[in-house]
């Protein structure tokens, strides 16, 4: 079973993006924070496809979300896209290996582009 990672601590945007990624074909799990997601993603049988990350997360930052997944050798290299409100510089995300990131608010046409683009490099 394939499926993507969705993470964000509005229900709302977490809501949205999620049914937009059904209604395109991939099952989707959804996670509020950071610590949830790391816990869920470092146990699956599977790992996600991609993981859509929310920079300002509680407890602990999107960003320290992707450092811990870049430090594991099992998700080193799954493909992150960061969602984010905030100006990062390319310093910011880059040292952290980011696969992409995307602007707040998502406009879903770009973001399911983007998914099929990752999701087609990796087939």
């Amino acid at each position: 079973m394939s499926w993507i990672a969705v993470v964000d601590d509005a229900p709302d945007v977490r809501d949205e993006l999620a049914e937009a990624i059904r209604v395109a074909g991939y099952e989707v799990r959804t996670f509020a924070d950071g610590l949830d997601a790391l816990h869920w993603i470092g146990e699956a049988h599977e790992l996600p496809l991609l993981v859509l990350l929310d920079v300002g997360l509680p407890y602990m930052s999107g960003l320290e979300v992707l450092r811990r997944l870049r430090e594991r050798p099992r998700t080193a290299s799954l493909p992150v896209v960061l969602l984010t409100g905030f100006d990062l510089d390319e310093e910011e995300t880059s040292g952290k290996e980011a696969t992409a990131v995307l602007r707040k608010p998502v406009v879903l046409d770009d973001l399911l582009a983007r998914i099929g683009q990752l999701v087609g490099a990796l087939h």
